[in-house]
């Protein structure tokens, strides 16, 4: 039974690493494709 609390709160710790990393992805994506963008107006 142990065991089993255990796993289940290594599971609940995995699962918020992974929301957060989630979210951290999120954020990249959201400041790579503003850099994207502020490069295309430093272009024209």
């Amino acid at each position: 039974m142990e065991k089993y609390k255990n796993l289940q709160e290594e599971m609940k710790m995995l699962s918020a690493k992974y929301d957060q990393l989630k979210k951290e992805l999120c954020d990249l994506r959201t400041l790579n494709s503003n850099a994207e963008i502020d490069d295309i107006k430093e272009v024209i």
